[in-house]
């Protein structure tokens, strides 16, 4: 049971339609309003030392969870791909309970974020959402400070 989960914060889906690469260039994405999550929030499981997060989107669907390495897993839409949550083992990924309460670990944010990059060659699936995966890892990064809240709390 995950014991200190953060309120949903309402994500701004219009400004994920354009990225700028490392050249400063901006690319077009046109990505899909249901591929952009319009809520994302964090908790943390600490009998269980996961820390999760949630993505939630204009329309719901069964979920199927699928290893993406040693220490994430994902919560993916069973038709669509589209991520729904990430289960990271902060074990795993050496974050101690002193880095907790320090402040909120980029480690965490970093395995996650790489777990988002590796999600389309680890789906054995004909529907990969690169853009959705994408979009996520943006708003992963654009919104961590309130999404790490509860790794640092209590």
């Amino acid at each position: 049971m995950i014991e200190q989960m953060a309120d949903w914060v309402e994500v701004d889906e219009s400004k994920y339609n354009e990225v700028k690469d490392a050249r400063s260039v901006v690319i077009e994405m046109n990505v899909s309003p249901y591929d952009v999550p319009h809520q994302v929030r964090g908790g943390f499981d600490e009998g269980q030392r996961k820390f999760v997060i949630e993505f939630r989107y204009i329309d719901d669907e069964e979920l199927r969870e699928v290893k993406v390495d040693d220490h994430v897993h994902a919560l993916i839409g069973r038709k669509s791909s589209r991520v729904y949550s990430l289960v990271v083992d902060v074990d795993a990924i050496g974050v101690d309970s002193v880095a907790l309460k320090m402040g909120p670990p980029e480690t965490v944010r970093q395995g996650a974020s790489v777990a988002l990059g590796a999600m389309p060659s680890r789906l054995a699936t004909k529907k990969v959402r690169e853009k959705n995966y994408k979009v996520a890892d943006k708003v992963l990064g654009d919104y961590w400070s309130s999404i790490a809240k509860p790794l640092v709390a209590g």
